[in-house]
């Protein structure tokens, strides 16, 4: 038995020191990252209760004094189940169906930014065989740069919308101020103006290590937010009927929601070009139905994106 034990240990004492990787911290610096950074993102997704939309978005991210960072970003649809085309057999908007579009621009000023001990899983290699990918990595000590602060700021939303049984909620007038029944199935342009207020958090770790399997990076800067919406314009577009009378429509006031909510998830490399995501779901203010919902409802989204980051040439620590 004894016999068996001493070769079990020693077998363990191989595989433990095949295991051991020897490494040295180059760089553990996550207050020198790069000020500005351009994400690409060829694809993104907005998921509707009432359409359904894939397209492009481009998003620029500015650090300022430390504290402030200016951000834009941009999406346009070249997918988009309601608005793709005008079906003039049917109500249509006035000047035809467009493809979905969002634009906003905002600020955050953090109030809060430590620096804090914590590990980090720095990859040493990954092969892939089959369906199965392998990955060797070891855990490394690193700094966390952690921020916390209020943010704000504009966004505009434009989708086709589509009557489906809500038709009772509109009101229609033709030229001559008449009041007529909205009919069912009438395709409009909707468009919302809402301000935004609410709370950012973001983490930034950028270390790089030399080992055993030459130099390793790891790397993140990871935002976190919940924002509060409210949209003081809500706007349907005119829309014509198949003999092209053009009519005005407005939506009761009882089914327009100017208060909305939105939380969100950002994925980037600080300093170096690399994937980027991003992930949202909330309810943006907009038209709502006659249906009682609690939770969900006609205005609720989920919506993703996936890219690429650019981050800036020069490095800021201001």
């Amino acid at each position: 038995m004894k016999p068996i034990l001493f070769l079990v240990c020693m077998a363990y004492g191989t595989f433990a020191m095949a295991q051991k990787v020897n490494y040295r911290i180059l760089t553990d610096d996550p207050e020198n990252v790069k000020a500005f950074s351009l994400s690409l993102e060829p694809f993104y997704c907005d998921l509707y209760f009432t359409d359904i939309h894939l397209g492009y978005s481009v998003r620029a991210d500015l650090l300022l004094l430390k504290r402030m960072e200016v951000r834009a970003d941009f999406r346009r649809a070249y997918l988009d189940i309601t608005g793709d085309e005008t079906n003039t057999s049917e109500y249509h908007p006035k000047n035809g169906t467009k493809l979905a579009l969002y634009g906003e621009a905002g600020v955050s000023l953090f109030l809060r930014d430590k620096l804090k001990k914590s590990q980090a899983k720095l990859v040493l290699s990954s092969s892939s065989d089959g369906s199965y990918t392998y990955t060797k990595y070891i855990m490394i000590p690193a700094t966390k740069r952690k921020m916390w602060g209020v943010r704000g700021g504009i966004y505009n939303n434009r989708v086709a919308y589509e009557m489906n049984g809500t038709d009772s909620c509109f009101v229609m007038k033709d030229n001559n101020g008449t009041e007529t029944p909205a009919v069912d199935n009438t395709v409009t342009m909707m468009n919302a103006t809402s301000l935004y207020g609410g709370l950012h958090w973001k983490s930034i770790v950028d270390v790089v290590a030399s080992t055993d399997y030459g130099t390793r990076k790891v790397g993140s800067m990871i935002d976190f937010y919940i924002d509060f919406l409210f949209a003081p314009v809500v706007a349907f577009s005119d829309v014509n009927s198949p003999g092209d009378t053009e009519f005005s429509l407005k939506a009761k006031s009882d089914y327009v929601k100017r208060m909305g909510w939105r939380a969100g998830w950002a994925y980037r490399h600080p300093n170096k070009v690399a994937l980027c995501y991003k992930f949202e779901f909330g309810a943006r203010p907009g038209f709502r139905s006659m249906e009682k919902m609690t939770f969900m409802s006609q205005r609720s989204f989920l919506m993703f994106t996936v890219g690429v980051n650019i981050p800036a040439i020069k490095k800021n620590k201001d």
